[in-house]
């Protein structure tokens, strides 16, 4: 990956079209930037301001130098980069080359904003599987399974590092025991809100009621924070249900694996492409969600007004973009969602839902030029019904 920062400087190089590189190849100064590779964890912290930033992407690059030659500058949305990393030794440029970056790493990626009105627009991602946490561990014994009437189910979490992100969900489980086809839940789909590795017993009741199959409040005991977790576990967390649930289904962590979060004001978060679980939050005030949208340099360009619809959308994605499962959740205030659909075959979950208080949310959601069928549902409301 690649982070690039305020009065961070380098000396571009330009080979001229000669064979070897010489101090004379140093023809101007610009913007630097650091990269990194090896991390399982990177968390990028945007500032005050109003504040641009793009999350992977090749596009726009140009590579050739105006003069012929082959080390010249790659720009990318305006700024521009040095093509190759430089070495002890200038005689072999190919030794100096650099793989062009355009995705996230394999491990977990956080861009919060900050207090400005940011623009945070992801154009690619890694080709990331959704897989149970490393790091944290959900713990029953042989008697901790609830039985109706009789014995509360007794779930026991804990989690094993203090920077990042993760949700729980219930494994899906069959309707009907005589047929054990997992048609109750849809995987992904009924996941808590998004929870820090450093949550509250507060935080993680909430979480936890506002599950369908938990249904409320009510039907938790207890959530009670160990004071002194063993030896390599940061929090650990011990958790009661109620017995009217009896033997609920197997609790899962997932790690956020991508998560971008507007934070405070009205923050504009988009999405072109994704190949991994990613998770969305606008956070306060009031944000314009966009999902399987156009990006260019200067931002999501606007389209014409479909037909019955009074206002200007963004423009649609040349295709699908979404290959798996992404989350997006404005949080709190009047948040706007504007989400394409493309139909035949395609990897696309998305789940569009709000945690804030508000009524003043509004999805627009826009199928195809076929004859569309929606199948709407309610998820994670406690005390709704399907409809």
């Amino acid at each position: 990956g690649v982070v690039s920062g305020l009065d961070m400087k380098m000396d571009m190089i330009d080979d001229n079209d000669t064979p070897d590189y010489t101090e004379d190849d140093f023809v101007k100064e610009i913007d630097g930037r650091v990269e990194y590779e090896g991390f399982e964890v990177i968390e990028v912290l945007l500032g005050s301001g109003d504040d641009d930033f793009v999350i992977g992407g090749g596009f726009n690059l140009v590579k050739d130098s105006p003069d012929g030659g082959t080390a010249d500058e790659l720009i990318l949305v305006e700024t521009e980069f040095p093509k190759n990393r430089l070495a002890e030794s200038l005689t072999d440029p190919s030794s100096n080359g650099i793989k062009e970056i355009v995705n996230t790493i394999s491990g977990m990626t956080m861009v919060e904003g900050g207090g400005g009105a940011d623009d945070i627009r992801i154009l690619e991602t890694n080709v990331l599987a959704q897989e149970e946490s490393s790091v944290i561990d959900i713990i029953q014994g042989p008697d901790d399974h609830g039985i109706r009437g009789v014995r509360s189910e007794v779930v026991r979490l804990e989690i094993k590092a203090s920077v990042g992100y993760f949700v729980l969900e219930f494994a899906d489980q069959s309707l009907d025991d005589t047929d054990p086809s997992g048609d109750d839940t849809v995987p992904g789909a009924e996941q808590t809100v998004v929870l820090p590795y450093d949550v509250s017993d507060t935080e993680l009741r909430a979480a936890l009621a506002a599950l369908r199959l938990v249904t409320g409040d009510n039907y938790i005991i207890s959530v009670v924070e160990d004071p002194s977790p063993p030896a390599g576990v940061f929090k650990a967390f011990d958790i009661t249900f109620k017995d009217d649930l009896g033997d609920l289904p197997d609790l899962k962590a997932y790690d956020t694996r991508l998560l971008v979060a507007g934070d405070a004001d009205n923050d504009e978060i988009s999405v072109q492409s994704i190949e991994q679980p990613t998770y969305v939050l606008g956070g306060d005030n009031n944000d314009i969600l966009n999902v399987n949208v156009e990006i260019t340099s200067g931002g999501v360009p606007a389209a014409s007004a479909p037909e019955g619809y009074d206002g200007i959308p963004p423009a649609k994605a040349v295709e699908n973009g979404v290959n798996a499962l992404l989350t997006v959740d404005g949080g709190e205030d009047g948040d706007t969602y504007y989400t394409y659909l493309f139909g035949g075959e395609a990897n696309s979950q998305i789940n569009l839902f709000d945690s804030g208080a508000s009524p003043d949310d509004s999805a627009i959601i826009f199928g195809t030029e076929a004859a569309d069928m929606f199948l709407l549902r309610v998820g994670n409301r406690v005390g709704a019904a399907d409809g």
